[in-house]
């Protein structure tokens, strides 16, 4: 047909810019997110990280703080800091801008393990109060309204708070021994947001401590110094079901669990490690005479 060859050149570009209206920038697949992590230094040699899980592309964000914690969305971090002569809670970008205190405890406390509630909205943590060695216990803050909510109340230290995939449930480390309100050896606890009801995950005269959900919400990973050596180790514990080993040399202790729940973050000395169920265990950064790594929290960033 006339005109057929000489036109298609034309329909084709009307075609393409459709498609470009029609996809376009704002309507294109995003890129996939690399898995990855951040860390902490310690209070004596402080600063945030980032990194891929493979341990490579690692990078400082901030020069000071510790105790990091990355959002169910991956966009902020909450982390501890001492500044102006007091341990606060802190929020910032997953870039490290825009820092911003969220707790004000003048001294009174010590702020500091945040973990985030699943929907982004309330962050758990650790608060050390009192004369002397003070008591801790964990607290509850709604970020939106800076609300406060006293999560445990115990003659005990109980902390490092870590919130059920379900959003139900606080797991916890307490001191509280083999009674309530009592002092004697660290152990796990879990305790319903609705009801109150206490659980009592681990039940050992090692220290148990750490815990770190799994992301079905199936079992607890946690640091206990069972053993004749008394040095920790990471252990695993299915609700309803036995205490099992996970790693075998010691001095291991903060896990945290990789989003598919396939491998386990955790510190030895100052290095960070990674346990692959199953399989075996990689040292994925290592501590160096002036940079320590502490506190992983393994998300999608």
């Amino acid at each position: 047909m006339p005109g057929t060859t000489a036109g298609r050149p034309v329909i084709w570009m009307l075609v393409a810019v459709l498609l470009l209206v029609l996809i376009g920038p704002g309507n294109a697949v995003p890129a996939r997110s690399e898995p990855g992590m951040v860390c902490g230094g310690t209070m004596e040699q402080p600063g945030i990280y980032a990194l891929r899980e493979d341990g490579s592309r690692l990078r400082r964000i901030l020069s000071y703080g510790w105790d990091p914690a990355v959002s169910p969305d991956g966009g902020r971090i909450a982390f501890a800091a001492r500044r102006d002569g007091f341990t606060e809670l802190y929020l910032m970008k997953a870039n490290g801008t825009h820092v911003r205190r969220i707790t004000e405890g003048r001294g009174i406390h010590a702020n500091l393990a945040p973990a985030w509630s699943p929907d982004g909205r309330r962050i758990a943590f650790q608060a050390i109060h009192g004369r002397g060695i003070g008591q801790s216990d964990v607290w509850i803050l709604t970020i939106a309204t800076g609300e406060l909510e006293r999560f445990t109340e115990a003659k005990a230290f109980d902390g490092t708070p870590d919130w059920s995939p379900d959003g139900t449930r606080i797991a916890f480390s307490s001191e509280r021994g083999w009674a309530p309100d009592s002092e004697g050896n660290w152990d796990v606890w879990v305790k319903d947001l609705a009801t109150g009801a206490l659980t009592r995950i681990t039940r050992n005269l090692a220290g148990d401590g750490d815990p770190a959900w799994s992301p079905d919400g199936s079992a607890i990973a946690f640091a206990s110094d069972r053993g004749a050596d008394r040095r920790s180790r990471i252990w695993l514990k299915e609700l309803g079901g036995r205490a099992m080993p996970l790693t075998r040399a010691g001095g291991a202790s903060q896990p945290d669990w990789s989003p598919a729940g396939t491998k386990i973050v955790f510190v030895r000395g100052g290095s960070l490690l990674v346990l692959e169920l199953g399989d075996g265990v990689a040292v994925i950064a290592r501590e160096t005479a002036d940079r320590v790594y502490a506190s992983p929290s393994w998300r999608v960033v």
